[in-house]
């Protein structure tokens, strides 16, 4: 099995074989690229920017050198959870799928008719509302009683919404999560921030 290792600059990662081999293949520009963060939040963003637009190999990539950021500067914990988001994106990439986006934009426009009905408490103020550098957001609403934001992620299949709505959620003050999904999601895999619906759950 190749070892994660460091070349004597302390900079590019590479790849040691068996065979004692190393191999510089693509992974020292995502680790030039994530280095430069000195704080948790960007790291995160950046990575969560990443692994959307990644292929299956080159996901495995930002996975291995997760590994170079444990303990320094970030916690061993926190990476350990990044590493566990980008596993998830690699063996369930529905948002790879033609056919999965037809179904959740099916959905969505359904949930946009009837927003009021099934949302009273929130005020509808757009669809796919951009956020700098991490994605879309497929629905934003505030909240009545106190104007807060709601931000609402839709998953066709048994995509967990968490990990896209922990990283929209830095751009706003406080906001009120919502996940919904076709299956739902295991207690193990919720995050106590968010609020989970499936589809069947709110009639559509």
């Amino acid at each position: 099995m190749n070892e994660l290792t460091i070349l004597e600059n302390g900079i590019v990662p590479v790849y040691t074989t068996d065979k004692g081999d190393r191999v510089v293949d693509g992974r020292e520009n995502i680790y030039a690229r994530l280095r430069k963060h000195t704080d948790f939040e960007g790291f995160f963003v950046d990575v969560c920017k990443l692994k959307t637009q990644f292929s299956k190999s080159k996901l495995k990539n930002l996975h291995d050198i997760m590994d170079l950021f444990a303990e320094n500067p970030f916690s061993r914990s926190a990476i350990v959870y990044i590493k566990d988001c980008i596993l998830c994106e690699g063996v369930l990439p529905f948002n790879r799928h033609p056919e999965r986006k037809s179904e959740e934009s099916s959905k969505k426009q359904e949930i946009i008719k009837r927003f009021h009905a099934i949302f009273p408490a929130y005020s509808l103020l757009g669809c796919e509302v951009s956020v700098t550098g991490i994605g879309r957001i497929d629905l934003l609403a505030t909240e009545v009683a106190t104007g807060r934001y709601v931000i609402i992620e839709l998953k066709a299949g048994g995509k967990n919404p968490s990990q896209q709505l922990v990283a929209y959620a830095f751009a706003y003050d406080d906001p009120i999560l919502i996940g919904i999904s076709e299956i739902p999601i295991s207690k193990n895999n919720r995050i106590s921030d968010v609020t989970y619906y499936t589809f069947e759950e709110l009639g559509i």
